[in-house]
């Protein structure tokens, strides 16, 4: 996999060095530093260095010559080492740079040999020579920046066996490593701008750097390190800000950063600094907040290769299985989202924390047993070759058309082959890129995200949609009007207030929404006539009122209103919106738009902007395919950042739309959590039926159905395993469901039938007389309390007994909106097993969807968020936090009025 012992030597050399390459690796601080310093040059020509690396030069200062016994010699370097980490240990927690003159290192040694020099005349003749090891230990710290005990142990260890076994010299030591650190305490006084990080007040003259990164021919920023270069650079100016979140640093290209901020940037020096990789592995880059990260992409490749060969998981799948590997890959691209349309790093240790959450998801097939890869023939190996190791490894299981890319991929191979013939090496690379192009053509989010990154060349196999557009588009980059959400004010009208017809949002300016159906057409008539969803605002009505007498009959006058196309020709100056729905609790990133409205909106705004489309453009056909749904019980959507590039692919002004928030979506929201009846998040399609998330349906199949049925009492008579049979049923019903596209959308009409035949089995209908803890809440307030046995014998009566012995520490009285979301995971706690764990975290983010509002708007600050941080990555962990949060949920801390249900 690796090629020849000195091809994996080279690439282990190549990977670990960088700038505090021992920090990241945890060697021992006694050990000599490994990096070999890297000079980077800026736009200019001028040569610079990593403050860190400055160190590492700094070990070559004093020679072996000057020691006399080689056992003191390496007791030295060990001394030295610790010294020189010391200083170091001052500019860990940032990323700064130097200017390297290339004479610099020659003229320090010169400065110390006169240093030394005259330190061994002042000092040889009066230091001591009756040194032990608590002498000498003493003396050591005190010359030290920093002592710290734990990691200077092993150091302690050798210092006494080097006493013990009086084999060195510590007198010609102590004066060497006494000479060194005063020689460092002189040279960093004088050269502060060198050695320690910069300081408005103490250490102002350090150059300021900004690091231009180039992969692949692409140049771009850290965001975080430009602002902060910038602010410095322009104290006078409005600070910009950025927040490198989730351990995600952003990126900006240098071409933007030229162009958007020129005025700002002329004091600053940019350096090129390209990015490493070895074959399998990108060598870390240096943080702006002095840890390490690699880019997105790398990473993401190097979690593939990990489920390729280290895992074997496309091996050990079958195809009955394949909504594992499904699910899989959506919770995967909830972190690689294309939703940044930027490049971006991720620090390496949330790439751990990442990689540690998603392998855990196949923890459960590790005792499968799997191929490996075969070696090649000494000869090499051809496509057929090729094409019969992806049989032989069983990966057509899962993707029947793996060996359409074996000829394509051979090819890009042949070419890259460093030896004569092919060898094992590059086969495992063949095998890998035909899995990869398998895995990307089947999941559309992480191809955009692959485009979003600028890496469509790594698979050239990939034809990327993205990829082809018009450099003549004249409204390349333009962005659309996106008000704060937080600003906007959605209504209802409060006789009506369940109409979702009905419902309105007002904009930061005042402008007032409504949408194409509000109080103009009945369910009826939208059916018959077909009509569209589409936004007006108080100008649209205002027009249609002063105009709509030129239509001479009411039909015009009705039709001009059936769709957007219709009513911008009836008023050409329209201005145009896009509603977007969240599509999880957190709002970032998770934005979606219906594809009908999209497909009805681009011909509409290429009208508008003069430069019109046929109504069979080739390219709507492409996306009317590509969206086809075939079922009128479900409708698709999108994510913003896909459809943010169709508008750039169809040369759309984006300028003239407003994207706008669901006011459905926004008054639905809360009453999610504050209100404990059984609902769903239920939205008016671009058709006008209501629709549900595909996700949605498939919590409230097992919030109705599931949830309402006592699983340890089979009760039925008539059938044999009735009950398990409805369990079947019931998973069954749940992968129609999560089986969907990311981004469907269902009828609320398909899904009631759906939960009304599983309510007919008899296993349902024998207990349906007795209502289930989540039934009986819904005649409760959010902020009731409910008591400690009501809650225990709820629990009890539904079998819902597997954390008894955690419940008997809750307090007394506990809030119901958190007794919920217990009897959520204790039945969730049945339902999952091998079969279903795979709709794990579909789960958790839908019971999300029922508490995260408590936090941001009712001021419930302690509540806990039990999966944002994504430390529960298995559901018996995530389980067993919620039912331990319960008795942090004390109801004395938020407030004292609280009604109280039960108990004493």
């Amino acid at each position: 996999m690796y090629g020849t012992a000195q091809e994996l030597s080279v690439n282990l050399k190549i990977f670990q060095n960088f700038p505090l390459s021992h920090t990241r690796f945890g060697f021992d601080l006694k050990d000599s530093y490994t990096t070999m310093p890297l000079v980077y040059e800026s736009m200019d020509g001028v040569p610079f260095m990593n403050k860190s690396d400055l160190y590492c030069l700094l070990q070559n200062l004093i020679k072996e010559r000057l020691l006399e016994n080689t056992e003191s010699g390496i007791l030295f370097f060990s001394m030295q080492s610790i010294l020189l980490k010391s200083y170091e240990a001052r500019i860990i927690g940032v990323c700064e740079f130097v200017v390297d003159d290339g004479i610099w290192l020659h003229f320090i040694r010169d400065l110390f040999t006169q240093f030394h020099k005259k330190f061994m005349t002042q000092k040889s003749s009066t230091s001591r020579e009756d040194w032990n090891f608590e002498k000498a230990l003493k003396m050591f710290k005190t010359i030290l920046p920093v002592w710290n005990e734990q990691e200077l142990s092993s150091f302690k260890k050798d210092l006494m066996n080097f006493f013990d076994s009086k084999s060195g010299n510590f007198h010609e030591i102590s004066l060497c490593i006494q000479s060194l650190a005063g020689f460092l305490r002189q040279l960093i006084s004088k050269n502060p701008e060198k050695f320690l990080p910069y300081d408005k007040e103490t250490n102002p003259n350090c150059s300021i750097v900004v690091r231009v990164f180039d992969s692949y021919g692409v140049q771009f920023v850290m965001k975080s390190e430009l602002f902060k270069a910038i602010n410095i650079r322009n104290p006078n100016s409005k600070r910009l800000e950025c927040k490198d979140i989730n351990g995600k640093i952003m990126a900006m290209s240098f071409e933007k950063v030229q162009r958007k901020y020129k005025d700002r940037i002329e004091n600053i020096e940019f350096i090129k600094c390209p990015i490493q990789r070895t074959d399998h592995k990108a060598v870390p880059i240096m943080a702006p907040s002095g840890d390490h990260c690699i880019l997105a992409i790398d990473f993401l490749f190097e979690i593939l290769n990990e489920l390729i060969f280290t895992h074997r998981v496309f091996q050990k799948v079958r195809f009955e299985h394949w909504y594992i590997v499904r699910r899989f890959f959506i919770q995967m691209s909830s972190f690689f989202s294309p939703h940044h349309k930027s490049i971006f790093f991720v620090t390496l240790e949330e790439q751990d924390n990442q990689k540690q959450e998603l392998m855990k998801f196949w923890t459960g097939f590790d005792r499968i047993p799997a191929k490996y890869v075969r070696n090649a023939k000494k000869d090499g190996f051809t496509v057929q070759n090729l094409k019969n190791e992806l049989a032989n490894l069983g990966l057509l299981e899962l993707f029947p058309d793996i060996q359409d890319y074996a000829e394509s991929v051979y090819s890009e191979v042949f070419k890259a082959k460093k030896e004569e013939f092919l060898r094992t090496c590059d086969l495992f690379k063949a095998v890998e890129k035909c899995l990869l192009n398998s895995i990307f053509k089947q999941f559309p989010t992480l191809c955009l995200f692959l485009h979003t990154q600028n890496a469509c060349h790594s698979l050239p196999e990939l034809k990327c949609d993205f990829c082809v557009f018009s450099n003549g588009n004249r409204f390349k980059n333009t962005n659309w009007n996106e008000p704060n959400f937080k600003k906007t004010l959605s209504t209802y009208i409060e006789s009506d207030p369940e109409n979702l017809y009905l419902y309105e949002i007002k904009l930061p300016d005042g402008t007032e929404l409504t949408n194409s159906y509000n109080q103009f057409f009945n369910i009826e008539q939208i059916r018959k006539h077909k009509i569209k969803y589409f936004i007006y605002d108080q100008n649209d009505l205002i027009y249609f009122a002063k105009n709509s007498k030129n239509l001479r009959t009411r039909r015009l006058r009705d039709e001009c209103r059936y769709s957007l196309d219709a009513f911008q020709k009836f008023y050409p100056e329209k201005k145009l919106y896009i509603r977007t729905i969240p599509s999880k609790a957190k709002r970032d990133g998770s934005k979606r738009v219906f594809v009908e409205e999209v497909l009805d909106l681009i011909p509409v705004v290429l009208r508008q902007q003069n430069t019109p489309i046929e109504e069979t453009d080739d390219r709507l056909e492409k996306y009317r395919r590509k969206w086809e749904t075939h079922d009128e019980a479900m409708e698709f959507s999108i994510s913003l950042t896909e459809f943010w590039y169709i508008l750039e692919e169809f040369g759309v002004d984006k300028t003239r739309i407003t994207v706008i928030p669901d006011p459905v979506h926004e008054l639905t929201i809360p009453k999610m959590a504050k209100e404990l009846t059984i609902r769903t998040l239920n939205l008016v399609s671009p058709r006008g039926e209501l629709v549900m998330r595909s996700e949605q349906a498939v919590f409230h199949i097992f919030e109705v159905v599931y949830c309402g049925v006592n699983w340890t009492k089979d009760s039925c008579r008539k059938h044999e395993n009735c009950l398990k049979e409805l369990r079947n049923k019931i998973i069954l019903c749940v992968r129609t469901y999560s089986e969907m596209d990311e981004g469907t959308y269902v009828s609320v009409d398909h899904v009631d039938s759906v939960i009304n035949y599983l309510k007919n089995r008899c296993s349902f209908q024998i207990q349906s007389n007795t209502p289930s803890p989540l039934v009986e809440l819904q005649n409760m307030k959010f902020d009731d309390l409910i008591s400690k046995e009501e809650h225990i014998s709820n629990c009890q009566k539904f079998g819902l007994t597997k954390f008894m012995s955690n419940m008997e520490n809750l307090e007394p009285f506990t809030f119901v909106f958190a007794v919920r979301v217990h009897y959520f995971t204790m039945f969730l706690e049945e339902f999952l097993d091998f079969e279903t764990q795979d709709l794990t975290h579909l789960f958790m983010n839908e019971i999300e969807f029922r508490s995260f509002s408590f936090a941001k708007n009712l001021d419930f600050d302690n509540l806990p968020n039990f999966y944002a941080d994504g430390k529960y990555a298995n559901n018996s962990d995530f389980l067993k936090a919620i039912s331990e949060s319960l008795s942090v949920l004390k109801p004395e801390s938020l407030r004292s009025d609280h009604r109280k249900r039960g108990g004493a």
